[in-house]
């Protein structure tokens, strides 16, 4: 029974040497991967309290205009920075 505690720390030791090892490796590579800026892509304004998209289309009922219409642009501001996870 000893050697079979014995071999089975020594297995699950490896192993989780071997997820934080492969963690080490794979997070900054999904991290440069997930940050990544494309700096020559065109940037379209929305209008969020007319509800109107630029080419001329409405928002679909889950985004009624009625209730970003009446918001300021401040209020707006802050649920951009909130939805998009950036830090003011």
């Amino acid at each position: 029974m000893k050697k079979f505690m014995k071999w089975t720390g020594i297995v699950f030791g490896g192993l989780i040497g071997l997820v934080l090892l492969s963690g080490l490796i794979l997070y900054p590579i999904g991290m440069r991967k997930l940050t990544r800026t494309y700096p020559n892509i065109a940037v379209e304004t929305v209008s969020i309290h007319t509800g109107v998209l630029p080419n001329g289309r409405r928002f679909g009922p889950t985004m009624s205009s009625k209730t970003f219409s009446e918001l300021n642009d401040m209020e707006l501001a802050a649920l951009w920075l909130y939805f998009t996870g950036a830090k003011p």
